[in-house]
């Protein structure tokens, strides 16, 4: 059985009922989904914020009490993860490592580059040997020469922006599927009282009885009290054309 839809349909009021309940989810899908990729992007930036406030601290701490007490504050984070911990380490002017945070994190880091090749005032990033995960790190020269760096292991920042773009595109068509589908049901359930007090009012011209009702819905809302109204109204109609059939 084929759906008869009317001419101008799209005039009608359920053409525009499915049209903002899914422009409404569409849109609300898209502004979340803008949200998040500026959040994530934004997290990622900020990653580097951190590790520049962390490496300024140990270049203060170092040029003030030495480098006995950048090994002290290193040690506090002896128990934590390589996603949370921060990557420390000084490097002495003939690339002898004197201090190195957590040695365990980072022991699948290829650190063997030579310092003076190692850029100072750029980002610099160390490979894992097995994974390709990355160590992102910031340097900064001391007094004495010797190299500071400071960095965190993150996975590559275009990688995961681009995973995060090709899962937002892969999704939208299935939302957009979805919001349309959503739309035009909630219309249709929306407009069932409507269709059937129209079947009625059609039903009594066509046959001229007042007999038939709109069967009501167990909801409270506007729609049902014009059916109740309507029915009422059909039932006192009744009433009168009773009273003039019994006098005539």
């Amino acid at each position: 059985m084929r759906l008869k839809f009317p001419k101008r349909f799209h005039k009608t009021l359920a053409f525009r009922l499915t049209f903002w309940y899914s422009a409404i989810f569409i849109l609300s899908f898209l502004l979340l989904s803008v949200i998040s990729y500026l959040f994530v992007f934004s997290s990622i930036r900020d990653n580097r914020a951190a590790i520049q406030a962390e490496l300024s601290e140990y270049v203060s701490l170092a040029e003030r009490q030495g480098i006995d007490a950048v090994k002290t504050a290193t040690r506090k984070q002896a128990n934590a993860s390589r996603r949370t911990s921060f990557f420390v380490r000084l490097v002495d002017t003939d690339d002898t490592t004197l201090i190195l945070s957590n040695p365990r994190l980072w022991k699948q880091f290829d650190l063997s580059r030579p310092q003076h090749q190692i850029p100072v005032g750029e980002w610099y990033y160390y490979t894992a040997k097995r994974d390709g995960e990355l160590l992102e790190v910031a340097s900064a020269r001391l007094k004495d020469n010797k190299l500071l760096q400071v960095g965190k292991s993150i996975q590559d920042r275009e990688e995961i922006l681009e995973r995060f773009r090709d899962t937002l595109l892969a999704t939208i068509i299935p939302m957009v599927l979805i919001g349309f589908t959503g739309g035009a049901f909630l219309a249709f359930r929306a407009l069932r009282p409507v269709r059937d007090l129209s079947g009625v009012a059609r039903s009594i011209v066509n046959t001229a009885r007042f007999d038939t009702r709109v069967p009501p819905s167990k909801t409270a809302d506007e729609i049902n009290e014009l059916v109740l109204l309507f029915n009422q109204m059909l039932e006192k109609i009744e009433i009168l054309i009773g009273a003039m059939k019994d006098s005539l």
